[in-house]
């Protein structure tokens, strides 16, 4: 999803998705609490025609990179597009995984298992606070 698409979800799609409802409707024009303050007055106005949003009690409006800046505190552009993503209003790439057809060769060998009993790694346990009696009986 590029720019231009992102542009185009509906705010009113990507405060859903977040879980924020309006608490009001009036023809196109939704009003919400502003999430990113406390506030008890709906002041976040949302123009669902124009797909655009301006919060009175800041002072501050625009699209839908605006908001997300506003709810992550940031003007980094990367940071705002990240957080729409991850927003759930927007579907992310699937980046498919070439097919390997090599097989690998293994590259241990000679492995066997026994009980913890070298002397040089007792004593690194003890050094990073591990008694040997809490060790010994759960590892190999």
């Amino acid at each position: 999803m590029d720019v231009r698409q992102m542009r185009e979800i509906p705010i009113a799609d990507f405060l859903n998705a977040m879980g924020i409802q309006p608490k009001k409707q009036k023809g196109g024009i939704l009003w919400y609490n502003a999430p990113y303050r406390t506030e008890r007055t709906p002041s976040l106005k949302v123009d669902t025609n124009n797909n655009v949003w301006f919060d009175f009690g800041i002072g501050k409006g625009g699209d839908i990179f605006d908001l997300a800046g506003e709810f992550i505190g940031s003007d980094d552009f990367l940071l705002r597009a990240a957080f729409i993503a991850k927003s759930g209003t927007c579907p992310l790439p699937v980046l498919e995984q070439p097919q390997r057809s090599e097989k690998k060769e293994t590259v241990f060998e000679d492995i066997w298992v026994r009980s913890l009993q070298d002397a040089r790694l007792l004593g690194y346990l003890e050094e990073r606070g591990i008694n040997a009696h809490v060790a010994i009986p759960n590892c190999e």
